[in-house]
This record gives C-alpha cells, structure tokens and sequence, in this order.
C-alpha cells in the first residue's frame, strides 16, 4: 500500500500553532487488519513536539512510529519525540478479527468482520495527538475494496469530554431510513427480529428527539451510523449498545430459548433508542453528572417505546424500569466515581421512574416529548443548575412545578430506600 497517498494534513494558525487535523486512515481490504495512518508536521514549529497516546490505546499499534522511515525516540512508553525538522509521522494500527475474535459492542476498540465486510474505527485505537489533544480535528477513512472501488468517510474526532469516536466503512451501502430531514444510515447484518419496522423507529424517534431537546443554534447531526455487530464467539445471551459521537452500536446475542430471545430484543429497544439520545444530546454544549445523562436518556427511550411494545416485550422492559434500587442518586454517582458501578444499573429504572414524576408536575411548556424536553431545550440543558446541591435542583424544579417536585427531589437524590 502506498502510505503517501493517505497523508494526514494539519491546519496550522500563525498566533495559536496547530488548530486543526485531520486525520488520514488507510485501509485496505487485501490486509484488512492494519490501519496505515499518518500525519504532515506544521512547517513552522520551532521546537521539537511530543505526540502520545493513553496506556490502553497504545496496544493497538504496530512496530515502530516513524518519521520518513526512521523510528521516533521514545520518551515514555506511549510517548514519543518527534524531531523540529520532521515533517511526516507514520504509524500502524491493529484492529480486531471481529469474525473470529469478537468485540463487545458496549466496550469496542477496532475491528474488521469478513463476512459484513465492514471496518470499526475508535477512539480507543491509537491516534498520537500532542498533550491536551489538537484543538480540532477529523478522521478521513478509505478504503480500497477488493474490486478496486475506494471508499471513503470524513467525520468529526472528539474534543475531550465530548462524546467517543465511532467510525464505520463499510464495502457495501448502508441501509437508508429517513425520517423529516433525518437519516439514520444502518451497517450490518440487521437481526430479523429487529428488521425494518425497529430501524424507522429509531429514526423517527432521533428525528423528533433533535426537535424536541435541542436548542435552534445547537449543531445536532442531520444523520447517524448504526452498526449492528456479530456477537462474539461463546458470548452470553445478552443485548449490547454504546453511542458514539455520530454512530450508535448494537449487538444481539440470542439464547437458546427462541420466543424469549425474540422478545428480549423487541424490549432491548429501549436500549438501542437510550444510546441514540446520548449522541443527540451530545451536540448541546453542557455536561452533566452520569447520574443525569442515564437517566434522561432511560426515561426518553421508555416513554418513546412504551406505547409499541407488544405483552411479552413490555414484561421484560417493565422490569428494567420497576427494578428497585434503595441508595440515592447522589450515592450512586459517588460510588461511580470512586470505581463501583454495584449500583449503575439504578440509573436506568430508577431514573426513569424519577423524571416521570417530574414531568408530571412540571406546568411549563410542553411539546411531544413532554414538559421536560421542553424545558431541557428552553434552558440549553437546565444550563447553570449546580447538580451536586440537592437544594438547587429541588428550588429548580419547585418553581416550575408550583411547589410541588422539591420532595420528589430529595426523595430520590438523598433519601434511602425512597422511589
């Protein structure tokens, strides 16, 4: 493969140094688990410049980091120094044999599958960036197929803290549905339980979603990836989903019980809709404590699908939202923060069952997703509410409630054994 003709190209600010990048990734069908990246220097550094990457990512390289063929002196492991006079660095990625080695769809790093003929990029792969990250940047994938077709994808890479970097190439086109000026773009072998009827659900509700939460100036996506990816050789029976920054992930993994496998995934719904509301959301310049994030994406996914699951689904996802969970939200979110996810799972019921008795007091404006999206969107994210005092977010809510959602706030932010 020639490395040359897939140049990472940067642009470079006289005041501020490098203020963009895009990133150039090369793939080729013919060796489909190496990743040829590479990146063009600005001219007018003075100094040397240090690129790195995190200890988890820098597993996926391969060889050496070079810099027109020499090898970079390493400074620390996942850190090397590149020379003031270089002007190309170059590296190899290593991606996953998701045929044969499997990749869990809520914890995904890199992968090819054979049979989808398809390509998985993350950001868990090694991208070196500088410390702190470029201030902008891009990932331009191509992709020369077997036939000699190249195909390409050009999307937005992350700033830190916003949401992960998904990036999907696939051989064959994706499967469209469309919704009032968006598209949802499925990758993928679609499980037959989650055909047609599943995929335009998603779509209508990400559509109404962008309507519904997003302030007029937020930059929400006009159309999202979905990739549905095999399950992993011996994997438990389970449903898998993550979001990405413009991609969602979903993963089915059947029992041997056929019917209950079939309604387990007509309930996993919720769980497909909940990701799809975490990369939508994302597009609102603002940042909440992980207790928050889950939950409203759990209540919107649950009040969406609710009404369109048939008896045997509904069972199933009822018992999801009516799980009980005695400590607080705010004791949770600690625990998380402190490495114990025992209790992340409350987030899901709980917190759907917390913003359904809000909703229902709240005497704002209203509009189909409720008086809540109504006010998420009115206040840009209730932008300014201090998340961590249970007393604001009660007088918050007090007042646009008549009163009368204080003592739900406390109940379940503070309170043990409460909702």
């Amino acid at each position: 493969m020639r490395r040359s003709a897939f140049a990472l190209a940067l642009a470079v600010s006289a005041n501020q140094g490098v203020s963009a990048v895009t990133y150039r990734v090369a793939l080729d069908e013919r060796t489909p688990l190496r990743a040829m990246v590479s990146v063009d220097l600005p001219t007018r550094r003075s100094g040397d410049l240090l690129l790195g990457t995190g200890p988890r990512a820098a597993a996926s390289l391969s060889g050496s980091v070079d810099c027109d063929g020499k090898p970079l002196l390493v400074r620390s492991p996942g850190r090397w120094i590149v020379p003031a006079a270089c002007r190309t660095v170059r590296w190899t990625l290593v991606l996953r044999d998701q045929d044969s080695e499997g990749m869990d769809a809520a914890d995904p790093s890199g992968a090819w599958s054979a049979k989808g003929r398809w390509w998985l990029l993350t950001d868990h792969l090694a991208f070196l960036a500088p410390t702190g990250g470029w201030g902008e940047a891009e990932v331009d994938m191509r992709a020369r197929l077997r036939d000699g077709r190249v195909v390409t994808r050009r999307l937005p890479f992350p700033h830190r803290g916003q949401m992960p970097f998904y990036g999907i190439v696939a051989a064959a086109a994706p499967r469209l549905y469309r919704s009032r000026g968006f598209t949802l773009r499925v990758n993928g072998a679609i499980p037959a339980e989650a055909g047609d009827a599943q995929q335009l659900f998603f779509a209508e509700t990400w559509s109404r979603w962008r309507r519904d939460f997003l302030p007029r100036d937020a930059v929400a996506p006009a159309a999202l990836d979905v990739l549905w990816i095999p399950p992993p050789p011996r994997a438990e029976p389970n449903f898998m989903a993550s979001a990405g920054m413009r991609a969602v992930l979903m993963q089915n993994i059947p029992g041997p019980d056929k019917a209950a496998s079939d309604a387990k995934l007509r309930a996993a719904v919720i769980l497909g809709v909940h990701e799809g509301f975490h990369t939508l959301i994302g597009s609102m310049p603002a940042t909440w404590p992980v207790w928050v994030n889950e939950s409203w994406a759990s209540y919107f996914a649950w009040r969406a699908a609710e009404p369109g699951l048939d008896p045997a689904a509904l069972k199933m996802a009822k018992e999801l939202i009516d799980a009980p969970a005695a400590p607080s939200f705010l004791t949770i979110e600690a625990q998380v923060e402190h490495g114990d996810g025992s209790n992340y799972e409350a987030f899901y019921g709980k917190g759907a069952r917390f913003w359904a008795a809000i909703d229902a007091l709240l005497v704002t404006r209203n509009n189909p997703s409720g008086r809540l999206a109504a006010l998420i969107q009115d206040t840009h994210g209730l932008r300014g509410l201090d998340w961590t005092s249970p007393a604001a977010i009660a007088a918050y809510f007090d007042a646009r409630s008549g009163g009368r959602a204080g003592a739900v706030v406390r109940c379940y932010l503070v309170e043990v054994g409460c909702g």
